[in-house]
């Protein structure tokens, strides 16, 4: 602050507007710190000292002929995800109409069952028969001639049973075929029927309730955005008004024209309007975002 020749009180009054503006510095430096801190935690990050943001204040929010609401709207149906959802719930209560009615139809039911099994204990055992000369009586004119003759024997054999084998072997299946005809059914299927017609209902209701909030949601931003623009050309004006003021006092000050009061007023008139423009300046830029978010238009910066 240039002093020139002034008086002890001016300089008091200097020094206090110094301690004070030290004060308002300390107090604004722990209000950004937590703001940090709240930022990386609404992020999900782990917090840490060396995270910092990106203060482009150089940024000018680009506001080019606005679209009307109802081209905004038009294109946010078919891009918002709730509204998707809400139509699939209304064509899945359709199907579900239809469902219901296929009670009234007879049905062919066709059943069938295939399956095999296997055992690790299971033998395969082979039999084969062979043949073998042996004494089978004697001669009765002579008992001491013998006679032969073929004698058939068994012979068996055990050996594991493969796992391929069994399940082709013990493959084993049944088949069925039924048809029901609805005649006498406690008027269950019609109660069904009325109970999806309802469902139906019931889901274009929401899927229009959705739409309307939509709209509703898109017009407030639409106003919203409309409001900030008119308060950041305001504050621009604000801005140039002030340091115009500000500089005019600064030249009286020097002149000795104008007391150091008068100067920290409009100084802080200056500093205030600064505020404010930057303020008035993100606001406009975070609901023009907002705004195109709803015009499924990705979110950059």
């Amino acid at each position: 602050v240039y002093v020139g020749k002034k008086t002890e009180s001016d300089l008091l009054q200097v020094k206090a507007q110094l301690h004070a503006d030290q004060y308002l510095v300390v107090n604004a430096e722990s209000q950004w710190r937590l703001a940090k801190v709240n930022l990386q935690q609404l992020m999900n990050l782990s917090v840490n000292e060396s995270f910092d943001i990106d203060y482009n204040t150089s940024m000018e929010p680009l506001l080019k002929g606005m679209e009307d609401v109802g081209s905004i709207y038009i294109q946010s149906l078919a891009y918002q995800p709730i509204i998707k959802s809400y139509s699939l719930k209304s064509q899945s209560a359709v199907y579900g109409l239809k469902i219901a009615r296929g009670g009234y139809y007879p049905q062919l039911l066709f059943k069938g069952t295939v399956g095999t099994d296997y055992s690790s204990q299971a033998k395969q055992t082979n039999t084969s028969t062979i043949s073998m000369l042996e004494n089978i009586g004697y001669l009765q004119s002579n008992p001491s001639q013998l006679v032969l003759g073929n004698v058939p024997q068994l012979n068996t054999t055990v050996k594991n049973y493969p796992f391929g084998n069994q399940l082709g072997d013990n493959v084993n299946g049944n088949f069925s075929i039924a048809l029901s005809v609805p005649i006498l059914n406690y008027l269950q299927v019609r109660n069904n029927v009325k109970k999806q017609e309802v469902n139906i209902n019931n889901a274009l209701l929401n899927e229009q309730y959705t739409k309307l909030t939509l709209r509703k949601t898109i017009e407030q931003v639409y106003v919203n955005v409309q409001n900030a623009n008119a308060q950041y050309n305001s504050a621009k004006e604000e801005v140039e008004a002030s340091k115009a003021a500000y500089d005019i006092s600064v030249v009286k000050f020097k002149e000795g024209k104008e007391i150091i009061t008068n100067l920290l007023v409009q100084k802080n008139a200056y500093v205030k309007a600064l505020s404010d423009n930057l303020q008035s300046k993100y606001g406009l830029l975070f609901n023009i975002k907002i705004l195109d978010y709803y015009k499924g238009i990705p979110i950059t910066y």
